[in-house]
């Protein structure tokens, strides 16, 4: 029910959107992720169970807390408390934060090892990609020397359901939403190269290395990514585009599957081209990179500018590092910093907030992938020698 408080967000929102000018270039960038940091704190609160409700609904309000985001969301938390620009109070506030949201994980995965997927709904069981993407807050709870032996079993039990999963040609066909195999999987696959590098596991690269073969053979030579939409047939979000790139380029570079980074390169460096040409990026696209959509993906946006990231440190590409720079404070521009607190420091899901990617919605994979741009962002603008990924 729209109450009167939601009305009023959505008026300022609906405004804002349609009448509202953005000057990106002045924006202190480092003090928007605070503020994304401080809005996802604060959904964790909202939420009451660890876990991170899913986004706010302008209509709707607050959503349930959601197992899928609410492992990479930890991920990008303990990435965040070793940073050196990071205080310690912020970043013991970060880690303990991130233990809540791991502790909350464990207690929605099933007997066999898989994670819901549907914001939780456990009647509607385990999704690969799903418990893919809480492999990422698993792994990084072991990685930062958090994980209790409860925590380490869950992981295990984890990378044995996505390896069970799979097809002998790398494809996951099972547990899949809409029943249909993905290539956005690569991210799934990721994870899997992650855990098996940290655990010297040759079970799970070997899984993941097959996925990545098997996207790979669905790459095409103008750089587009096939079955990459949630139900056949759609045109694909940049959200789903971008997962797809950025699983293929760490995955491939974790392994050292060539193939799989040049499909990256090939994909990122199309979408690049449609933000230095007409300054905006479409919020889905048909094959062939024809736009379908005159709304713009923020959540594929901010991805695709951790992609450019680090493609730019690892070639000293001053042409990535350029989109990167456009799209990231594109992206910030939109945020409210100084609006209620439902949404001050939150990412929308379209720009305008009525377009059909997460409509009047701010869902906090928005704005985890805005503070994991940021952070990238930062790094490429220091000048280190390597921009790290999240997950």
């Amino acid at each position: 029910m729209l109450t009167l408080s939601r009305y009023w967000l959505a008026g300022r929102r609906v405004a804002s959107d349609a009448f509202g000018r953005r000057a990106a270039r002045a924006i202190d960038l480092k003090a928007r992720r605070a503020a994304a940091v401080a809005w996802l704190a604060y959904a964790q609160d909202v939420g009451g169970d660890g876990g991170v409700p899913a986004s706010f609904h302008l209509r709707e309000g607050w959503c349930s807390s959601y197992p899928e985001t609410t492992g990479y969301i930890a991920s990008t938390f303990l990435h965040l408390a070793h940073l050196p620009d990071v205080s310690d109070v912020e970043a013991a506030d970060l880690t303990t934060r991130a233990r809540r949201m791991i502790n909350w994980l464990l207690t929605c995965q099933y007997d066999d090892g898989g994670f819901p997927g549907q914001f939780g709904d456990r009647s509607r069981g385990p999704i690969v990609f799903n418990t893919g993407q809480i492999l990422f807050g698993l792994t990084a709870a072991i990685e930062a020397g958090i994980a209790t032996p409860a925590v380490e079993r869950a992981a295990e039990r984890t990378v044995n359901w996505l390896i069970r999963q799979q097809d002998d040609d790398g494809c996951w066909r099972r547990c899949e939403h809409h029943d249909t195999p993905h290539t956005y999987n690569t991210r799934t696959a990721w994870a899997l190269a992650r855990y098996g590098r940290l655990l010297d596991d040759r079970r799970a690269a070997d899984a993941a290395a097959q996925n990545l073969r098997w996207a790979v053979g669905r790459c095409r030579a103008d750089g587009w990514i096939e079955q990459c939409a949630f139900r056949p047939g759609e045109p694909p979000y940049l959200h789903t585009l971008a997962y797809a790139v950025q699983g293929l380029l760490e995955g491939g570079r974790l392994l050292g599957f060539e193939p799989a980074v040049r499909a990256a390169d090939l994909a990122a460096r199309r979408i690049a081209e449609d933000l230095s040409e007409t300054g905006t990026l479409p919020g889905a696209y048909h094959a062939g990179w024809r736009p379908a959509a005159r709304y713009r993906c923020l959540t594929g946006e901010v991805q695709m500018a951790i992609v450019w990231a680090r493609l730019a440190a690892q070639a000293r590409d001053a042409y990535f590092a350029s989109v990167c720079d456009t799209a990231v404070r594109a992206v910030a521009a939109t945020q409210d910093p100084d609006g209620p607190p439902e949404t001050r420091g939150a990412i929308a899901g379209s720009c305008p907030i009525w377009g059909r990617y997460s409509r009047f919605e701010f869902p906090n994979w928005a704005a985890k992938f805005f503070i994991d741009a940021v952070t990238a962002h930062a790094a490429l603008t220091r000048g280190d020698g390597e921009v790290r990924p999240c997950g």
